[in-house]
């Protein structure tokens, strides 16, 4: 009789479970696609018109493909550096320079790339655009995994 209530007990404790995940997965907070985010809140906070939009999207599709140009000769650095470790005696300090100068290259066009978004701006909209700027460094940075 025992093993009967214990089972039962297992069973309406998992189906419960299983009810209070089916409301987080249809009634959850939804969140917005991660490079919707950004755009959109910068679009938002900064309230840009139309025309603004219009050329924010150029300027962001000018800046991904430069980052993304980057990454992918970051990525081959990095290839290449891991490879080196089959060499003896390794030669990984121009490799390590080599991938720094490319981060570099990499912030440098994040900052030009604010600095364009600024120019977008009218002159009633550059207060929200330094108060803006304060969130760039959380707004953009990667996502760390969530550890429970």
């Amino acid at each position: 009789m025992n093993k009967i209530v214990f089972t039962r007990g297992i069973a309406i404790c998992l189906f419960l479970l299983n009810l209070v995940l089916l409301y987080f997965v249809f009634f959850g907070q939804k969140r917005q696609p991660a490079a919707e985010g950004p755009k959109k809140l910068i679009i938002d906070k900064l309230s840009f018109d139309d025309l603004q939009v219009v050329k924010y999207e150029k300027l962001i599709a000018v800046h991904r493909s430069e980052i993304n140009r980057c990454n992918e000769e970051m990525f081959s650095l990095k290839r290449e550096l891991y490879i080196s470790l089959k060499e003896v005696p390794m030669n990984t300090d121009s490799i390590a320079a080599a991938i720094g100068e490319k981060q570099k290259q990499i912030e440098v066009i994040n900052l030009n790339h604010f600095g364009d978004i600024r120019k977008l701006c009218h002159e009633d909209q550059l207060s929200k655009f330094n108060d803006l700027a304060d969130e760039f460094v959380e707004l953009f940075q990667p996502r760390k995994p969530k550890h429970d």
